[in-house]
């Protein structure tokens, strides 16, 4: 049977890497591909981040297995034009670009030193991942990606960003500009152009407010 040298990476201790976003973990999972002398495959770096990570890459449920869906949304992120820490396709695999070189020292940094990350700033970062988790699951977005953008409706807007139809319109602006901001700091360029297209969507939806 040919050597699988991912199955020998042993998990981390979660400590060391609590508060350390996705998308850098992936980059140390990647690292450690490399090393492998494995390919940097898609499936290749799944394995990988389970076996390093299990806390932060298994399936909600069913902690034995891991979820490639965080992976691929974390190696999006990593090679969207906002970002630039990777090149390549999921068909072909993936390298590190300079800036992405300079990230990955971070990463190593961070989980040789924990709580080397400010815990503030570890505790916004995680609160940033949930509502950008919460942008991506709804029905407003969903539309959107779909092309849809004329069936994205008043309840889906209030659903989003957890308004009611009755709420004054200075709140509903303020919710939309907290999610902004929030994606901003994790570099979520994607998600950032579809809160503007939305806030233009509000701006007919909405133009006599209750």
């Amino acid at each position: 049977m040919p050597r699988r040298p991912l199955l020998e990476l042993q998990p981390l201790d979660p400590k060391r890497y609590e508060g350390i976003g996705l998308d850098h973990l992936v980059l140390y999972a990647i690292d450690k591909v490399s090393e492998s002398g494995q390919q940097v495959s898609y499936e290749n770096i799944v394995a990988a981040a389970f076996r390093l990570f299990p806390e932060k890459f298994s399936l909600i449920g069913y902690n034995e297995w891991p979820d490639g869906k965080r992976v691929h949304d974390a190696i999006f992120h990593c090679t969207y034009k906002s970002k630039q820490w990777l090149s390549g396709k999921k068909k072909h695999g993936y390298m590190f670009t300079s800036r992405g070189l300079l990230e990955l020292e971070n990463a190593k940094a961070w989980l040789q030193t924990p709580g080397s990350i400010d815990k503030q700033v570890a505790s916004r970062t995680r609160r940033a991942e949930k509502l950008a988790t919460h942008v991506e699951s709804a029905n407003a977005h969903i539309k959107y990606q779909k092309g849809d953008m004329e069936g994205v409706t008043k309840s889906d807007i209030c659903a989003l960003l957890q308004v009611t139809l009755d709420t004054p319109e200075e709140i509903l602006m303020n919710n939309l500009r907290t999610l902004e901001e929030s994606m901003k700091g994790l570099g979520r360029q994607d998600l950032l152009e579809f809160l503007s297209w939305l806030d233009k969507r509000i701006g007919e939806l909405f133009k006599n407010w209750a």
